[in-house]
């Protein structure tokens, strides 16, 4: 485990509460599966996930939660349950899932945000995907979408996803998919994996080494195009999960994704261009773009030398974008 880290695991024996389900629902199946819910200052709506993953009749089962430095009662609501309950520093979401996937030795491991919920069943019906093709390395779904502000419906995930008419499937049920064609390039226009329904391999997990921790944002579309290199994936049109849409339009915001988008089309350009040469354009226009962004940013923070080091990736992606060479200019003169 990684220096510099705070690892306290909670175990606990409890008895589930209740509203979690009836034993006598149940039915064993053989491999295990591992749920792993980060929660961060998500202690008021935790236990609506915790109980939507123990509900689910699949088994065996088991539930991590992972509280990533919370400032709430996180730990102390989630050991209430029968389930591992772990605390850590802040080490964001890649850092915190990579922690919980210590703490249970499933075959497989799937992803429940703190703030979402999984539907009645859906475990089941996502796994059973799994048997269809040995070659599946990761299974997702689709979502139902609520709006933060109400908690209206608003939609389904697959709304709008033009880039899954991109890919080539073939049938493997009622509504459920196997992707045959390579999905790498529909994934890099626009991702269509809602974490809170993906189930990853253990095998699969282990070979890519979980999400990178270098990257706190699109750190879940990495780590689905990794595992797209070397396994196939499948889908089902189902709503497995319930999730709140965010609306964050912050200053903050607008800069933490503005960075971290720069550094994820650095390392998607660095890892794909080679193999999809007709991608070249599309890797240099969005590199292109939130570099000039970033420029943008340093230089409101009168960080020239910064400024002018996105500016030139701007330039170098796009070198007729007279915006990012005026930029570039004016942070070398010090205007």
């Amino acid at each position: 485990m990684p220096s510099g880290r705070t690892i306290c695991p909670f175990v606990r024996s409890g008895t589930r509460p209740a509203s979690a389900g009836s034993w006598s629902r149940w039915r064993p199946m053989a491999q295990t599966v591992g749920v792993i819910i980060p929660s961060y200052n998500r202690a008021g709506i935790l236990t609506d996930a915790i109980e939507s993953a123990l509900s689910q009749d699949y088994r065996p089962l088991e539930v991590v939660v992972a509280d990533d430095g919370s400032a709430d009662d996180t730990v102390s609501v989630a050991s209430r349950y029968d389930i591992t309950v772990i605390a850590s520093d802040h080490l964001g979401p890649p850092g915190i899932r990579n922690v919980a996937s210590l703490f249970t030795s499933a075959d497989y491991l799937a992803f429940l945000d703190a703030d979402d919920v999984w539907t009645d069943g859906s475990l089941s019906r996502r796994m059973e995907l799994f048997q269809r093709d040995p070659e599946i390395g990761l299974v997702f779904a689709d979502a139902g979408v609520l709006d933060s502000a109400t908690g209206e419906p608003a939609g389904r995930y697959f709304d709008g996803r033009e880039e899954l008419s991109l890919i080539e499937t073939a049938p493997l049920g009622d509504d459920s998919f196997l992707i045959v064609s390579d999905p790498i390039p529909a994934l890099l226009a626009r991702s269509f994996v809602m974490t809170s329904t993906v189930i990853v391999r253990r095998d699969v997990w282990d070979e890519v080494r979980g999400f990178d921790e270098s990257l706190q944002f699109a750190e879940d579309l990495d780590l689905w195009l990794r595992i797209a290199e070397r396994s196939r994936l499948a889908f089902t049109k189902d709503v497995a999960a319930l999730y709140h849409r965010r609306e964050d339009s912050n200053s903050r915001k607008r800069r933490f994704v503005t960075l971290e988008s720069v550094k994820v089309w650095t390392k998607h350009r660095a890892r794909y261009e080679s193999a999809y040469p007709k991608l070249h354009g599309f890797f240099a226009a969005n590199l292109g773009a939130w570099a000039y962004e970033a420029g943008l940013i340093a230089a409101g923070e009168r960080d020239r030398r910064l400024a002018r080091e996105y500016f030139a990736t701007a330039i170098h992606c796009l070198p007729t974008y007279r915006r990012a060479w005026a930029g570039y200019a004016r942070a070398l003169l010090g205007r």
